[in-house]
């Protein structure tokens, strides 16, 4: 997720495979987008929260990254949301939260996919 742009971000798999399986990747990386909400649970819930917690905490103890904070947020006209409260945002997200948000991202996601295949082979990778 991106500071600057609150409610944006990117999401990208990297995987290593031999061109005559590209199709085959694809599809089961699609697959498992298509059941992510299905498959998270309260255990992935409660360690996201915890990095979340961590990163918040990293941020409240380190001056320039709070004054880059400050600074952003000013220059865009947007009241600092303070770690403290963030952290209070996040303890309330639940699993039906995470679920119903994977639900709404991932339910398009084969007809907004983007593909980039990179390598000595590229170009026979999705024939």
């Amino acid at each position: 997720v991106n500071r600057i742009y609150p409610g944006s971000g990117y999401l990208a798999v990297k995987m290593g495979v031999i061109p005559k399986k590209t199709k085959a990747a694809i599809e089961m990386v699609k697959l498992a987008f298509d059941n992510f909400a299905d498959t998270v649970t309260a255990d992935h819930l409660a360690i996201a929260k915890g990095k979340l917690f961590d990163q918040l905490v990293a941020l409240a103890s380190d001056p320039w990254e709070i004054a880059q904070q400050i600074g952003e947020m000013t220059a865009m006209g947007r009241r600092q949301i303070l770690p403290h409260e963030q952290w209070e945002v996040i303890k309330e997200i639940n699993l039906r939260d995470v679920q119903d948000l994977a639900r709404e991202i991932f339910s398009n996601l084969s007809e907004e996919i983007g593909i980039t295949v990179v390598g000595p082979n590229a170009d026979s990778a999705l024939e």
